[in-house]
């Protein structure tokens, strides 16, 4: 694997406008893979991926999660996360952006703390078959946060995250 030549072809791909492209120069500012980690380009590339749906949600995914963190030039803002997983599960029905939306309402990051919605958001994670959205949606149902408790259906998702490796 030779990243500095994938960042060449990414950045030719990307410049003459083509999506798969712009996702993978955003993708390579982002994790630094054959130039050096600058998230406000990586942002910039991502956006452009993103805007007619991407060529998958991983774009929006991966800018909210920049904005949820900050750094290597780009300001730590929630709101702006909030948004991008939003439209990923919008555009998408991801299960990761909802698992991240869950996370969101479950700490409060962004959005007012809300168990009900945390529940509903890795209700709707799992049932992509998301390990992570399995995992917590039943810790809550379990533990009853957010709803019901049901130590039975807790138990087999969990169950069924811990079998997907998580």
């Amino acid at each position: 694997k030779d990243s500095n030549k994938a960042f060449e072809w990414a950045s030719k791909a990307a410049e003459a406008g083509d999506v798969l492209g712009q996702f993978l120069l955003g993708y390579a500012y982002h994790t630094g893979e054959g130039t050096e980690k600058d998230w406000a380009t990586a942002v910039k590339w991502y956006e452009l991926a993103a805007a007619d749906g991407g060529p998958s949600p991983q774009p929006m995914e991966n800018m909210g999660e920049i904005y949820c963190r900050g750094g290597h030039g780009v300001a730590k803002n929630l709101d702006v996360a909030v948004f991008w997983f939003r439209k990923g599960w919008e555009e998408w029905e991801s299960g990761c952006s909802a698992s991240n939306l869950g996370d969101c309402y479950y700490i409060g990051l962004g959005v007012t703390k809300d168990l009900a919605a945390a529940r509903s958001w890795y209700k709707k994670s799992a049932d992509t078959g998301r390990p992570e959205g399995k995992h917590m949606f039943g810790k809550m149902i379990f533990e009853g946060e957010g709803g019901a408790r049901d130590f039975d259906n807790g138990l087999v998702s969990i169950k069924s995250a811990a079998a997907l490796g998580f």
